[in-house]
């Protein structure tokens, strides 16, 4: 409060409001891909990755140590990702699935969102596509493909 000629005024201070940026980790085979996709998040502000692997049992294995607010993996097995998503729900409860290159197989879409996967994409989505997804993915907006 700053007092001017006896009278009270509640001085407005604006400070800039510090964001922290999306924690992502990659699980993606194609490792031209998973390098290509770490260089295109690492030049957006609002992300973070704080990983990446080819293979989801690397990342089981950093499971304890990572934590993430998105994951992103190019492949689907429903029996892995509830074995690890169970384990992770103690450390990060929000975290959030998003499945690239879906195919269009019906029974896989079905088992992928059963299994936790939030957010899909085509294989013909491209790295900004893929990024807004990871955004829209955090702020809790419906998966929309590619």
């Amino acid at each position: 409060m700053k007092i001017v000629h006896g009278l009270e005024h509640a001085e407005t201070v604006t400070e800039p409001v510090l964001e922290l940026p999306i924690r992502v980790f990659l699980v993606v085979q194609n490792r031209l891909l998973r390098d290509a996709l770490v260089r295109f998040f690492r030049k957006q502000t609002d992300l973070l990755v704080v990983g990446s692997h080819g293979s989801e049992e690397c990342y089981s294995q950093k499971l304890s140590k990572i934590s993430c607010d998105v994951l992103v993996l190019d492949s689907f097995d429903a029996k892995w990702l509830l074995a690890n998503l169970e384990c992770k729900t103690d450390n990060s409860p929000s975290i959030k699935l998003l499945l690239i290159g879906m195919s269009d197989d019906w029974e896989q879409f079905v088992a992928a969102v059963r299994g936790g996967v939030t957010g899909y994409l085509s294989g013909e989505a491209s790295a900004a596509e893929i990024v807004a997804a990871v955004q829209a993915r955090y702020r809790g907006e419906p998966g929309v493909p590619a």
